[in-house]
């Protein structure tokens, strides 16, 4: 028998969320924490 792939809980198909595709507001949305512009500096 063969194991059955688990599809990735973050799997983002051809729906939107709203007028904006989910790839693009999940982009908008974790940007600022990959941005190393937008970090907050601790000094």
């Amino acid at each position: 028998m063969k194991k059955q792939k688990k599809k990735s809980p973050l799997y983002v198909g051809k729906e939107t969320y709203g007028k904006v595709p989910i790839e693009e507001a999940f982009k908008k949305a974790l940007e600022p924490y990959f941005n190393k512009e937008k970090y907050f500096k601790i000094s």
